[in-house]
């Protein structure tokens, strides 16, 4: 199926555009699933949101216009929501995605919210090279860069990088129900503005997420932010989780005390956290962060291993209840509560 859509998109781009948009977006993004549905397109430098953006040569401008007009669609055909929709982000040249209007409810938005997603089986996704789709809200968005509805199940956000500077918020919030097997991945988040306990990369703190997969990300975090992740994962089936490949790197920002948590796990069964680089800082200064992985007390069976962490204070500390522990890594030569762990190795600085 993969390869029929790369060549489904080949054929719409035509000869006005450099680039074949099926190559360019299996290039950056990989391992995602295809299945039956709709194509979108949002321009949000040459598009507008009187087309229809079902086709290259008539994109909309604003994401949530893309997804208004899915809904729409939607209902007018009676279409079951097992149907996959793919909204492609188009390459704006420097011009970054920050058009959309923070709280426009009249095309189905939250108030406070850049982009609210409350369909299923949305995958929002950038097309071409990472760092070629910026999306910067120009205004505050309190309640989420983008905020996952109740009915946003199986969201999917892959190759954008999201700049959380003016938003002073959460890059991807989830709301109050958790998200349902959301993937987020390939992507840039760079929270260096972000301010204060709303200032997260991806924030499942309203309610309990059913096995997310976070990898392959980047997170440039600023020492004003919390955190970078704060997880919260079920208790019961689909429990777990996986945050597995990412980069976490604190930047100074000449403000604030350093991140708290770089990953706060608070709640749940099963996660895993695997193959992770976190550096927090340099160790003992002003900026350098708390936590490296926080585990809160209702937190059961997670799994830690792999990772390499550095510059801060405590690389984990595990206050659930039967976690593992393993074959971990940090710089620093201090391991935070090392004695209670298993397979830490260690480096002199």
């Amino acid at each position: 199926m993969a390869g029929k859509m790369q060549r489904d998109l080949n054929r719409m781009s035509g000869a006005a555009h450099k680039h074949r948009l099926g190559d360019l977006i299996l290039a950056g993004v990989g391992g995602f699933g295809f299945t039956r549905g709709g194509y979108w397109f949002v321009d949000a430098a040459n598009g507008n949101d009187n087309n229809s953006g079902e086709s290259l040569s008539n994109p909309v401008q604003t994401i949530q216009r893309a997804l208004y007009n899915i809904t729409q669609k939607r209902t007018a055909a009676g279409l079951t929501y097992d149907y996959d929709e793919y909204i492609f982000l188009l390459p704006t040249q420097g011009v970054d995605y920050d058009d959309d209007t923070v709280s426009n409810t009249s095309i189905g938005g939250l108030a406070n919210a850049y982009v609210y997603v409350n369909e299923p089986n949305i995958h929002i996704i950038g097309a071409g090279p990472l760092g070629s789709v910026i999306i910067k809200p120009d205004a505050a968005a309190t309640a989420g860069v983008f905020n996952i509805g109740t009915s946003g199940e199986r969201f999917h956000l892959s190759n954008v990088v999201i700049n959380t500077a003016s938003a002073l918020s959460a890059a991807v919030k989830f709301g109050a129900t958790g998200g349902v097997f959301p993937v987020i991945e390939n992507c840039i988040f760079d929270l260096v503005g972000t301010t204060g306990p709303t200032g997260v990369g991806i924030d499942m703190d309203s309610g309990k997420c059913s096995s997310p997969i976070i990898r392959n990300n980047v997170f440039y975090m600023g020492t004003l932010i919390k955190a970078a992740i704060i997880a919260e994962v079920q208790d019961a089936t689909p429990f777990g989780g996986l945050i597995e490949d990412n980069r976490f790197i604190s930047v100074i920002n000449g403000a604030g005390t350093g991140v708290a948590d770089v990953i706060n796990v608070k709640d749940g069964t099963g996660l895993i956290i695997n193959n992770n680089v976190i550096h927090g800082g340099d160790t003992g200064t002003t900026y350098n962060a708390t936590d490296g992985v926080d585990i809160d007390s209702g937190v059961v069976n997670a799994i830690i291993s792999n990772c390499c962490i550095s510059g801060c204070d405590n690389p984990i500390i595990d206050g659930g209840t039967d976690c593992d522990i393993v074959n971990n890594f940090t710089a620093d030569g201090e391991g935070g509560e090392a004695a209670d762990y298993e397979g830490w190795l260690f480096a002199s600085s």
